[in-house]
């Protein structure tokens, strides 16, 4: 993995055991994706709207962002 910082270029490397750690794997390689989510989790918290809307909408992004369809 390459992440790019401020033009600096940082490596790092992880070790998972297969079969064991497979879907560590998976969520480390999806690490942007889940920061995104919990980024749209967090304006959801913060928006005026009802505590019902809310929690349909963070139950549908968390669905849809762990693989399921909506």
């Amino acid at each position: 993995m390459m992440i790019t910082h401020k033009g600096e270029k940082m490596h790092a490397t992880l070790s998972f055991a297969y079969p064991d750690d497979e879907q560590k794997l998976k969520d480390a390689l999806a690490g942007e994706s889940y920061r995104i989510v919990l980024e749209k989790i967090q304006d959801l918290v913060e928006e005026s709207a009802s505590m019902t809307y809310k929690l349909t909408a963070i139950k549908t992004i968390v669905h849809v962002a762990l693989g399921g369809e909506i």
